[in-house]
């Protein structure tokens, strides 16, 4: 399946459901799924033609918002497209970034800009508008995991062994820890930043307040890390497992175990999300363990998650909205190759594929 869509972008012929405009890919109203309700209160809709909506409440002129085509009012009354084109009532994806370094492995995000790292040891950022690409760190390390918090831009150089931080709009960069064997994947939790070394097969841990580095349990193969303010979860993409451990130190707990290759994790309301570079699929199981729960039977490449929705890559280039306790699964985007991360904020969807990094309306 893969093969052939990607030939097909080559031809300049987008696949069925979609269509190619100016060198951005279109998802169809069938292939996405239709557009949602216009949520709670009074139906702006009512006595409204098919497709149209009374968003702004003045009935001087009447129906005003076209559904179907207004990136303000997309699909619903208040559904902005940020930019993007809305088409058919759903808005569509543009692009943020196009990167030029081969790609951007990792990427984070805050509501005003995205980050990544790039293959020439560049730390960059973007801001949401598509406006030029900012350096904040240069002279770092090839592609590595890269986090944000509030403050500071948070990431790994795995060659160099170690753990970079700057302010969010640029600065002198200051390292947070160094001597580890291969700094892999990053998470931070209030002033707490976790990390797994892969080369180390430790999962390890540092106060961004008083320092010190603390080894909190030992994983073969250790990869993805995720952090809440009590616990810290991983995968082990060659041992095959999903595992948990208190920050304050304690025994490891198995989540999951004797699984196909589990690779990026997430964490949202004392549930953790895998999906699996084999493309076996998505899969959830409880914090404090338990059985396990089949979300979806193919999927692997990128995973975020928020309060109501996971989103995940297909090894197509899709990218995927399905309900956190599962459910349909809408398109809401592809790439030119498979998403290789997805970062969530309050309003967008922001994934990396290759050499560009794409972004699209929540």
């Amino acid at each position: 399946m893969l093969t052939k869509m990607l030939l097909l972008f080559a031809a300049g012929i987008p696949p069925a459901g979609l269509s190619a405009c100016g060198g951005i890919v279109s998802i169809d109203a069938e292939s996405r799924g239709q557009a949602g309700s216009t949520g709670g209160g009074d139906d702006p809709t009512i006595g409204c033609d098919p497709g149209r909506a009374d968003c702004n409440g003045a009935a001087a002129d009447g129906c005003e918002a076209d559904l179907e085509s207004d990136e303000a009012h997309c699909g619903s009354c208040g559904h902005g497209c940020q930019s993007g084109h809305c088409q058919s009532g759903l808005c569509q994806q543009v692009i943020v970034a196009s990167v030029g370094q081969g790609s951007a492995y990792r990427i984070a995000a805050t509501e005003t800009h995205v980050y990544w790292k790039g293959e020439d040891g560049s730390v960059v950022r973007s801001a949401d508008d598509g406006t030029a690409p900012e350096i904040i760190a240069t002279e770092q390390d090839g592609p590595g995991d890269i986090t944000v918090d509030g403050t500071s831009v948070y990431w790994a150089n795995p060659d160099l062994g170690t753990i970079m931080r700057a302010p969010l709009a640029g600065g002198a960069p200051s390292v947070v820890a160094s001597g580890e064997v291969q700094p892999w994947s990053l998470a931070v939790s209030g002033t707490t930043l976790v990390w797994t070394d892969h080369g180390a097969e430790t999962v390890r841990s540092t106060s961004l307040v008083s320092g010190g580095v603390v080894t909190i349990a030992t994983a073969p193969s250790a990869w993805s890390v995720a952090v809440d303010s009590g616990s810290v979860y991983w995968t082990t993409s060659f041992a095959s497992g999903v595992y948990g451990a208190p920050l304050s130190g304690g025994a490891s707990i198995t989540l999951v175990t004797g699984f196909s290759s589990p690779s990026d994790l997430a964490l949202q309301s004392g549930t953790v999300y895998f999906v699996t570079d084999s493309d076996a699929g998505l899969y959830s199981v409880p914090v404090a363990g338990g059985e396990m729960t089949t979300l979806a039977s193919s999927g692997g490449s990128g995973l975020a998650v928020d309060e109501d929705n996971v989103y995940f890559g297909q090894h197509d280039g899709r990218i995927v909205r399905m309900p956190r306790a599962g459910g349909a699964e809408t398109v809401i985007g592809i790439g030119p190759w498979a998403a290789t991360d997805i970062a969530l904020t309050s309003k967008s969807v922001y994934w990396s594929a290759q050499g560009v990094i794409l972004k699209v309306a929540k």
